[in-house]
């Protein structure tokens, strides 16, 4: 059986159609790029480990990502736990314009601080996000999908930012716009670029090339003109889905290489590195991985006819099965454990139900009686879990 070709980044298998994906509203993916390229793919990575946190639990006001997944996850380059310190103090200061092109028409113009507090602790970070970015993240009306497998590739702020917005407007068209809204969009700084020829050939053409040679966009443009005069540009910006399957073989490839680098049998070998890129395409990076791993553990000589076996006679699948049992068994644990707690939450409730009944019954002068006990230092908690308290400690009532 063929499994999906996956990609793992941090831990976690990326595909074509993962659910590793930053739904950026539109509003916020149209911002005036005033940070740097580092500190916009750090922000993405807030923002997504923020919406995950929140949907489990909304009512949230701190959110939490590890620095490690920052680099894994984001391809964020990290000198230490100084720099992205710095980094992320310096959001707390930027206050950027959002919904530039006027794509989300419920929304108005406006502006927001990107980060308002944050943390770093060991390898923490923890963090809090302006409440108009926390409902956006809950309910977006709209919003571009934001591959993160795709956009760690990526070297230019310029790019990451001609990129998203392209991703915005990927079913529909992306709006004429100024070449002073472009340069806002891109985070141009005015006193950069400011003939067009430099422009196109600093900003525009180098991001472009790198969109069309790395990630699953192709970007074209058209100059609207007055005469020679370049008045506003217009982008149009299709999907490469094929495209897209060979680059995260490329990635797989790469992580592959990686965990070899050191058989020089393996990885200078034209024809075996050709055998691991057909496994990765029909049977994903898993497959492989763990092939190559179960050869390499156990090969005394001729790591390379071991390996090969490996691949084709997939020696591996027992390990896998005996890792996916694990995982099944230990999510099934969790379940039974989360089921057994709402178990008793449940019937606590109904318990509870049935004492508020029984004080409801009784006459006026009693509640006032039992109101009047549950008010001192002795009870504490709701009102609600006061009275059962007393009902049962003071009045020995059994429901």
């Amino acid at each position: 059986m063929e499994e999906q070709m996956s990609l793992v980044i941090g831990g976690v298998p990326i595909t074509p159609d993962s659910s590793y994906e930053l739904k950026k509203h539109s509003a916020v993916t149209q911002i005036s790029n005033r940070i740097s390229l580092m500190q916009r793919k750090s922000y993405n990575l807030l923002l997504y480990f923020a919406r995950e946190q929140a949907l489990k639990n909304p009512d949230l006001e701190m959110y939490s990502v590890n620095i490690n997944k920052l680099r894994s996850i984001g391809g964020v380059l990290i000198k230490d736990t100084k720099h992205i310190r710095e980094s992320l103090r310096e959001l707390m200061t930027v206050v950027v314009d959002h919904n530039i092109l006027g794509k989300d028409k419920q929304g108005d113009w406006g502006a927001f601080v990107l980060l308002p507090e944050v943390n770093v602790k060991n390898s923490e970070i923890t963090f809090a996000l302006p409440p108009s970015i926390k409902n956006a993240l809950l309910n977006p009306r709209m919003y571009a999908r934001i591959n993160l497998a795709i956009t760690r590739g990526l070297s230019s702020k310029y790019a990451l930012a001609l990129y998203e917005m392209a991703r915005d407007y990927i079913a529909v068209t992306i709006p004429r716009m100024t070449l002073k809204t472009f340069r806002k969009l891109m985070g141009v700084e005015d006193s950069l670029y400011v003939n067009f020829p430099d422009l196109r050939r600093r900003v525009i053409e180098p991001a472009m090339k790198e969109i069309n040679t790395k990630t699953d966009l192709r970007i074209e443009i058209e100059y609207i003109k007055d005469g020679r005069k370049i008045l506003g540009i217009q982008f149009t910006a299709t999907e490469q889905r094929d495209k897209l399957d060979d680059m995260l073989i490329d990635d797989a490839l790469t992580q592959v290489i990686e965990r070899i680098c050191n058989v020089p049998e393996l990885s200078d070998n034209d024809k075996f590195m050709l055998l691991v890129r057909g496994k990765l395409k029909d049977h994903g990076l898993d497959y492989v991985l763990s092939n190559i791993e179960y050869a390499l553990t156990r090969a005394k000589q001729n790591k390379e006819a071991y390996t090969v076996a490996a691949l084709e006679e997939d020696f591996a699948a027992g390990d896998r099965a005996k890792a996916t049992y694990i995982n099944k068994r230990e999510v099934a644990i969790a379940a039974q454990r989360e089921k057994e707690s709402s178990d008793v939450e449940t019937e606590f409730e109904i318990r509870k139900k049935k004492y508020i009944d029984y004080f409801n019954a009784l006459d006026e002068d009693d509640q006032l009686e039992i109101i009047s006990q549950i008010s001192g230092h002795y009870y504490s908690g709701t009102r609600e879990s006061r009275i059962v308290s007393y009902l049962q400690n003071k009045r020995d009532i059994v429901l």
